[in-house]
């Protein structure tokens, strides 16, 4: 178990390097950026920095893997500590896709309607609104 301990302080750091990023993304203060934000990227914003969490959380753990007894029951609950808080990592990325995806395409879809709408009023005015079927 000496081996995760590095491994657990590289994870600290990447999660601190994750929330420095998430958080200054949109602007230099934080707080006064969440409250311009539209609710999808305010709830991408708790959703990353949940996750980005996790990993520090998680690397804390493997750090402190020395610290565990060396009992059955202690070690079981440690790894079952460990195992819980990746699968949680992963849920939260998945999560964090899907949603992203669904955004991207409501917004593609709403600037399609937009489109049809402005060529359908650029036809309309332009007089070529007859029937096309006829002879």
């Amino acid at each position: 178990m000496e081996s995760a301990q590095p491994f657990g302080l590289i994870l600290i750091a990447v999660s601190a390097a994750l929330l420095a990023v998430q958080w200054h993304a949109d602007g230099a203060d934080p707080w006064a950026t969440v409250r311009k934000l539209n609710p999808f990227r305010i709830s991408q914003l708790k959703r990353r920095t949940l996750a980005s969490s996790m990993i520090g959380l998680l690397g804390f753990a493997l750090a402190m893997a020395g610290e565990v007894p060396r009992t059955p029951w202690a070690i079981s609950c440690y790894l079952a500590g460990l195992a819980s808080g990746a699968c949680l990592i992963l849920c939260l990325g998945i999560a964090d896709v899907v949603s992203t995806t669904r955004a991207r395409n409501r917004e593609t879809l709403d600037r399609l309607a937009r489109e049809l709408q402005n060529a359908q009023l650029r036809e309309a005015r332009s007089g070529s609104g007859g029937d096309r079927d006829s002879p």
